[in-house]
């Protein structure tokens, strides 16, 4: 583009290498003569008046953070940091994020600039993940192992995705765990030494799921059981219920028998295509814990993905946010919102403190798919 500054001043000419200056000017008729050039050649312009100013708030903003910070108590003073941090990145984000969808930039060079802006997951989760979070609530009659029949509730966690089936017609559905939509039941033969029980495991009827944000919090949907697998459940005896565990994953996918939620206000979550995570990567958990509304919860991947062959089918993260009673089924998402796998269960021994594991994503992308598991298959579908 041309330099009309230089035009009219005559140090862009084309003065055949003799330096420019006054006497290789453009002749133009003008009245005062402008001013003579710095003596680097060149003029202040507006974007170096505005690097001045810039620099000068920075340096503001530095020298005031730096007596906040001073005059605090330590504890306050690291919230204040870590707040200011995370304020700073979320807004780097969101304008890369803008320049890069105007410039199409694909969403591997974004979700590294991402990593790279290092948004915390539990922020990202409060502000995003909640939205796509369910809450699920179960009833179901049954006898256990005392041949008494009762009724029971039960209430864990799921989130939403978006899938196709074999004929490519596209739904909503919510992921959990496969524990928390079956029940064991005992049955008893014969009578007196002859007396046997058989334990198997039963699909509950009276499944619903309800949001506790969005203008909608607490109205009830109605959900199905499209797919299930197993876990593993001891009976009195020590022996488990059913051995399908070894086989079958412990998660399941519904579907909604009705009314479904608004797709804008709570929008289905992007499903990770590998199991990539490694040890120590930023990840955070959401879902409800028993008595509690929904909450996030933050921590790391201890371990990627690997097997746990008494434990269930599949690959599993072992992570360090504290996994409760109510948080089974919850999405485990890193700082993109990418759900990373299905939050399982916790180490419940008393010497053990902070040891989870969620179902991977590869592991629900592969249960999901497979046609062999109720009969359908269905293919994740990211945005």
């Amino acid at each position: 583009m041309d330099n009309f500054d230089n035009f009219f001043d005559g140090t862009g000419n084309n003065d055949g290498g003799n330096g420019g200056g006054y006497y290789y000017r453009t002749p133009v008729y003008h009245t005062p003569d402008p001013e003579p050039p710095s003596k680097d050649g060149r003029r202040f312009t507006r974007v170096t008046v505005l690097f001045v100013v810039i620099a000068v708030i920075m340096c503001l903003a530095m020298i005031v953070n730096i007596v906040v910070l001073t005059s605090l108590k330590d504890e306050i003073a690291a919230n204040y940091a870590k707040s200011m941090t995370e304020a700073v990145y979320s807004q780097y984000y969101a304008a890369v994020k803008a320049v890069a969808d105007d410039m199409e930039i694909s969403d591997d060079i974004l979700n590294a600039l991402a990593d790279r802006l290092n948004t915390s997951a539990a922020k990202v989760a409060g502000e995003n993940t909640v939205y796509s979070t369910v809450n699920i609530n179960t009833t179901f009659t049954t006898s256990f192992y005392d041949g008494v029949s009762k009724s029971y509730e039960s209430s864990s966690s799921g989130f939403l995705i978006t899938a196709a089936d074999a004929n490519g017609n596209t739904k909503r559905y919510v992921v959990t765990n496969a524990h928390c939509v079956l029940y064991p039941v005992t049955t008893g033969t014969g009578i007196g030494f002859g007396f046997q029980t058989t334990t198997t495991f039963k699909e509950c009827t009276d499944i619903t799921c309800s949001f506790s944000v969005g203008d909608d919090a607490g109205t009830k949907y109605s959900l199905k059981i499209v797919k299930v697998g197993s876990y593993y459940e001891a009976k009195s005896n020590g022996e488990p219920v059913s051995y399908d565990y070894q086989e079958l994953p412990d998660l399941a996918i519904l579907e909604f028998s009705g009314a479904t939620p608004d797709s804008s206000e709570h929008p289905s979550l992007n499903v990770a295509l590998a199991d990539t995570a490694s040890y120590g990567d930023d990840i955070a958990i959401v879902g409800y814990p028993m008595y509690e509304d929904i909450s996030v919860t933050d921590g790391v991947i201890s371990s990627p993905a690997h097997k746990m062959n008494s434990w269930g089918e599949g690959d599993f993260f072992t992570i360090s946010a504290a996994v409760n009673s109510g948080n089974s089924g919850g999405p485990l998402v890193n700082n993109r919102n990418e759900v990373l796998g299905v939050v399982e269960a916790s180490m419940s021994l008393d010497y053990a403190e902070n040891i989870g594991y969620a179902v991977t994503a590869a592991a629900l992308r592969s249960f999901a798919s497979d046609s062999d598991i109720g009969g359908v298959s269905l293919t994740i579908i990211n945005a």
